[in-house]
């Protein structure tokens, strides 16, 4: 009974450590307040290829009532200008992955002005958005 055992471990090769599966929880974008927001985890992985499971927080700004968290997709309605900060944590039944963070930047239309942000420029003439994508960027790799 034994060498069989050893032959059936033997054919089904080393043991592999299971990965952690990785959660990204997408790009900072901006929005107008009263606009439905709609956050994208879907490009987390497994690297075993696992069936993923979901879980979002909200970690900075106005707050706000996340729906659907345990999903992909989670919506949330911004009632107000700020910046709201979501970390997203996914797992694989055996283990969790490191957060990963996305910014939403609600912004309110009627700003006239030019506005500076950590170098990064923005004027009304693209229809009140602001430009703080670099800034951003430089943002989360200085915290990582």
């Amino acid at each position: 009974m034994l060498p069989a055992l050893l032959l059936a471990a033997l054919a089904a090769g080393p043991a592999r450590a299971d990965e952690p599966p990785v959660a990204l929880a997408g790009v900072p974008f901006l929005a107008y307040p009263g606009e439905r927001i709609v956050l994208d985890g879907s490009a987390s992985y497994d690297p075993e290829g696992a069936p993923l499971t979901w879980a979002w927080t909200q970690t900075h700004g106005p707050t706000v009532e996340l729906r659907a968290a345990t999903t992909a997709n989670p919506e949330f309605d911004a009632e107000e200008a700020g910046t709201y900060t979501f970390a997203l944590v996914v797992g694989d039944g055996l283990q969790e992955s490191e957060p990963d963070e996305v910014d939403v930047i609600v912004v309110d239309p009627a700003i006239g002005e030019d506005v500076q942000a950590e170098g990064c420029q923005a004027t009304p003439a693209v229809g009140g958005l602001l430009l703080l994508l670099p800034a951003l960027a430089r943002r989360r790799r200085g915290a990582r």
